[in-house]
């Protein structure tokens, strides 16, 4: 298969090249996580002073994400395929890959390979769409044995 370059760009995407390799970044969505948890061993006082000084939300951390598509002129590679639309455990700012996917001008059915770097719902869920249906179903879907096996 030859997977033809493009050269547009639009919001919910940012398209780069790494070398031959032409790189989307998809955006997935954005969950609002709370602090508590994520800094355990921060000082309070330094958080506070960080958080005012970034002029950040005080209740939770805004965070984005993002997919990888790997297009390398044969096969089009798709990096971690987000949390999809079939939970809404970290609200319901998530799950708009799909259709950031096709506005970037990648057809799902065209992607090859699906790399899953470890299995946290957000890295994964995105591997299956409403009914439980493959929303790659073209793929190959790899992640290696250790965190198949944890």
């Amino acid at each position: 298969m030859v997977a033809p370059f493009r050269k547009t760009q639009n919001t919910g995407w940012y398209r780069f090249k790494v070398g031959e390799f032409e790189c989307t970044a998809i955006w997935d969505g954005r969950l609002d996580q709370p602090y508590e948890g994520i800094y355990p061993n921060a000082d309070p006082k330094e958080l506070a002073r960080l958080v005012k000084k970034y002029r950040l939300p005080i209740d939770h951390i805004p965070m984005d994400l993002n997919v990888l598509v790997v297009n390398t002129g044969r096969d089009i590679i798709l990096v971690d395929p987000g949390m999809g639309t079939t939970s809404k455990m970290f609200g319901t700012g998530m799950g708009l890959m799909v259709d950031n996917l096709e506005a970037a001008g990648i057809d799902p059915d065209d992607v090859d390979l699906v790399l899953v770097t470890h299995l946290h719902p957000d890295h994964c869920y995105g591997l299956v769409g409403a009914g439980n249906a493959p929303t790659f179903k073209n793929a190959r879907v790899g992640c290696t044995k250790l965190e198949w096996d944890y």
